[in-house]
């Protein structure tokens, strides 16, 4: 995957797969460990990411991935 300004992959006629219209990071605080996030934290993040997005949260379907910390995508349906 490849991640790019949506302006200079229509420039350089690449083929695109989705765009990312929204985004937002936070920090949980204290928790139960670095695995454990905090689901009211989690909430408002997804809140925020959707805000940003502009879109509603019955406009998208969601992944949820987790590395060392929780890691969101929101996808439009």
């Amino acid at each position: 995957m490849v991640l790019k300004l949506l302006r200079d992959a229509q420039r350089d006629q690449d083929r695109i797969l989705a765009v990312i219209r929204g985004s937002a990071i936070n920090q949980d605080g204290r928790t139960n460990g670095l695995t454990a996030p905090s689901g009211l934290a989690q909430q408002r993040l997804l809140r925020r990411a959707l805000q940003d997005a502009g879109v509603s949260a019955s406009e998208v379907g969601y992944f949820e991935a987790h590395g060392p910390g929780p890691l969101w995508g929101i996808q439009s349906r």
